[in-house]
């Protein structure tokens, strides 16, 4: 995986199932880190990718310059020890603040594609934003099962 120009080798990946009510609909929280770690780390990890989807979009190549469904939900995000990015798809809109106010950069290319059976996942993700923020992963394997953090 790469994020921000920085590749490093997936070396754990762990998830959590999302609640019914939590999107509106069923959904999984993918985490894959370059540490060996078999929870959610106390501290925000120091490179990683995380993925927040809900399963109407499982299996869907997505483009990412474009909003997903109305009635789905998709976050992206990223982390260097020096840079991160967010990028969340919800209401028919694509939002890089992280929930802060003004404009975030856009999204100007990208497709992923996730696939799960139990605990199995499948990753293609590559995507770019305008302020040059970038990640990529293709990644295929056994995720760990944890409780979804609060």
């Amino acid at each position: 995986m790469t994020v921000n120009g920085q590749t490093e080798t997936v070396k754990s990946a762990i998830y959590a199932e999302a609640p019914d009510d939590e999107f509106g609909e069923k959904g999984v929280g993918l985490f894959l880190f370059k540490d060996v770690t078999t929870g959610m780390p106390q501290e925000e990890p120091d490179f990683g990718i995380s993925i927040v989807i809900t399963e109407s979009l499982y299996g869907k190549t997505l483009d990412l310059t474009k909003p997903v469904a109305r009635s789905s939900y998709l976050t992206i995000a990223g982390a260097t020890k020096n840079t991160d990015f967010y990028i969340e798809y919800s209401d028919g809109t694509i939002d890089t603040t992280d929930g802060g106010d003004g404009q975030g950069p856009t999204v100007t290319g990208g497709t992923m594609l996730l696939t799960r059976s139990g605990d199995n996942f499948t990753v293609k993700l590559s995507v770019t934003l305008s302020d040059g923020s970038s990640a990529s992963a293709d990644w295929k394997g056994k995720a760990t099962k944890i409780e979804m953090p609060e």
